[in-house]
């Protein structure tokens, strides 16, 4: 009877030992489909956003584009004013030295004329 007593505990214990590698193994295989679960999650929210910062970084790089082609217009707008009043004032320059020129060739050094200044003997 301690032999059939004793069987039957190894018996239960075998079946015990089996439960628990059975359920060791469903424990190993839930940590191993949970971390795989981990991994495709990270991976896929990295994706996200890798994706949202390439729409982040098409945005500012538009803007910026924007920033530039006005800032470019206004200095193109400046440039041209510039320029005008660079052609008005050589104008002006030009005008005041043909002036100049044309009262130096009509002045004969006499007192009667705009420029009364003595002229230089010529040589």
């Amino acid at each position: 009877m301690t032999t059939n007593i004793l069987d039957k505990l190894k018996v239960k214990e075998e079946e015990m030992e089996a439960v628990v590698r059975e359920a060791r193994k469903k424990a190993v295989s839930m940590k191993d489909e949970a971390l795989r679960r981990a991994s495709e999650i990270k991976e896929d929210a990295l994706k996200e956003i890798d994706k949202a910062i390439g729409e982040i970084a098409s945005r500012e790089e538009e803007e910026l584009l924007r920033i530039v082609r006005e800032i470019e217009g206004k200095a193109g707008k400046e440039a041209g004013e510039l320029k005008d009043k660079a052609a008005l004032r050589m104008d002006e320059a030009v005008r005041k030295v043909m002036e100049i020129v044309a009262e130096a060739a009509c002045d004969k050094g006499d007192d009667e004329g705009p420029d009364n200044r003595a002229k230089k003997p010529s040589r």
